[in-house]
């Protein structure tokens, strides 16, 4: 585990937070390399991948690439590192780099799912079909455990929830089930940070469930709290689909 940021790179890191929240794409840009500047830390590597993403959103994939290169060396034992620069390298049509970030990614954490997916279809369409299928068995396996371990009861509440964050990263209709599930978890807490998981999600049935769930919440604050997720959801469908939605009911302010 990398240690925490110095206090100049997390003051960097903020002020670039607040500036690309803001719209300030070339102030955001100059703050995260500030936050890049000094020893290896879980600040500096974070501030080093919003810059390889803000770099490739401007069309700077050289320079991006050069960052990531740099990146799976320096911060090597960081699986989260691996998989986003094994993802770029694929995108790059760098499959070769693609595949030893993906493996080093799925080795160093071998739940993370994300990596263990796009591993098997790098695999596969490097020709590589008996990886690839020992590859997405796996995935299916780990999978299935994943989704069972969110809705269990006798897990507890943190460990759940940490489930579900995974399951939020993948593009998988049954991980996108096992959100759906969550919203009915026994913690408000968890039901409200599943929501807020998916408030991005684009499936019609993601935003439907959210609208259920918001009427359904019978905890006061959660319920004040759904009711912000799902406006902010359907300004986010409505915005994608460059047409008005239909209304969907909305929760009363009292129980």
């Amino acid at each position: 585990m990398l240690p925490e940021g110095t206090p100049t790179q997390l003051a960097a890191l903020n002020g670039a937070k607040v500036a690309l929240a803001a719209g300030r794409d070339r102030e955001a840009l100059t703050a995260f390399r500030q936050a890049m500047e000094g020893g290896l830390t879980g600040t500096s590597v974070s501030a080093a991948l919003a810059v390889a993403e803000l770099l490739q959103a401007k069309g700077g994939f050289e320079e991006a690439g050069a960052l990531y290169r740099d990146l799976v060396v320096r911060a090597r034992y960081v699986p989260e590192v691996q998989y986003t620069a094994g993802r770029f390298f694929w995108t790059s049509g760098d499959a070769a780099r693609a595949l030893l970030a993906l493996t080093t990614a799925v080795s160093l954490q071998p739940d993370f799912l994300p990596a263990w997916e796009l591993l098997g279809i790098v695999q596969a369409r490097a020709g590589k079909n008996t990886e690839a299928g020992r590859t997405l068995t796996e995935y299916e396996l780990r999978l299935s455990r994943l989704v069972a371990r969110s809705a269990a009861t006798d897990v507890p509440p943190g460990d759940r929830l940490a489930a579900f964050e995974m399951l939020s990263l993948l593009s998988d209709e049954r991980a996108l089930d096992g959100l759906l599930v969550g919203l009915r978890d026994s913690e408000p807490d968890i039901r409200l940070a599943v929501a807020e998981l998916l408030v991005e999600e684009p499936a019609p049935r993601a935003l439907e469930a959210i609208a259920q769930a918001a009427l359904a919440e019978k905890h006061p604050q959660a319920r004040a709290a759904l009711a912000g997720v799902l406006d902010r959801a359907r300004r986010r469908a409505a915005a994608e689909t460059a047409t008005p939605l239909p209304a969907l009911p909305r929760p009363s302010a009292a129980p």
